[in-house]
């Protein structure tokens, strides 16, 4: 599956970086798309390393580094970080890239908060699914035929019949799972839009409804004309039997022969 190039944000935002033990926390708006397909990010803050001597425990007071805090002193810190795709609002934990500890195989990890950015075309929910909306003529919308719909990455022009009220669009959702380029579907919501008829089209369209009447309509008005008219009685009546149609008797060749 093609998938967009991951947009590098760089120094774009500006961070607050804390530091909780060996992790570093930061807090990020993005887009939907930034979400939707990862990001990389340039990250700085000022963080606190572990004590070499006592190995960050703390406990020992005498310790002539950390006095018993278990931490040196503040320092600069930067590091390019790929977030990865299908990230939603709230937080994220990203092993390996917190406050080394020194110890091989032991280190901090980076928690995000992440808040995307409200979009008047989509709208995310909490169960993952991505919806689109659409508004539509009113027209377009009962003859039915094609409109062109958002994607995340760009546009396509899809076809749907008379009065649908959604079109599924396969594989171009939210990311199924964090970290996965499987993507569920996307649900367009088309939204017809209020209309006023002019003297000449409801004229056409009365004419219209006056020329489509079927037997079954007919049959409708008169039997709701008999329940109108009826009594609580007859109105609950069984259905009277259908007449078999006579059939037709067989005339006797009476011709001379020849």
């Amino acid at each position: 599956m093609n998938t967009p190039d991951t947009p590098h944000l760089g120094t774009l935002r500006a961070f607050v970086v804390e530091q909780r033990n060996w992790d570093i926390e930061l807090s990020v708006e993005l887009t939907m798309f930034e979400a939707a397909f990862g990001c990389e990010l340039d990250l700085e803050g000022t963080i606190q390393d572990p004590c070499g001597e006592c190995m960050g425990a703390g406990a020992n007071m005498s310790c002539r580094t950390c006095r018993g805090t278990g931490r040196r002193a503040s320092r600069y810190w930067s590091t390019p970080v790929k977030l990865p795709v299908g990230l939603k609002d709230g937080r994220t934990r990203i092993p390996g890239f917190g406050v080394s500890t020194g110890i091989a195989g032991l280190q901090g990890d980076l928690v995000v908060y992440v808040r995307i950015t409200k979009n008047e075309m989509f709208r995310l929910t909490r169960s993952g699914r991505l919806d689109a909306y659409v508004p539509i003529s009113q027209w377009t919308w009962l003859v039915g035929g094609k409109v062109m719909v958002p994607l995340l990455d760009g546009a396509r022009l899809v076809e749907f019949s008379s009065m649908d009220h959604e079109i599924r669009i396969a594989g171009q959702g939210w990311p199924k799972e964090l970290g996965s380029h499987e993507r569920g579907d996307l649900i367009v919501n088309l939204v017809p839009q209020d209309f006023r008829l002019k003297v000449a089209q409801r004229k056409f369209l009365e004419q219209m409804a006056r020329d489509e009447r079927n037997k079954d309509l007919t049959s409708w008005d008169r039997e709701i004309e008999k329940w109108a008219q009826g009594s609580a009685e007859s109105r609950y009546l069984p259905p009277e039997p259908k007449k078999k149609p006579k059939q037709q008797q067989k005339t006797k060749d009476t011709s001379p022969t020849s």
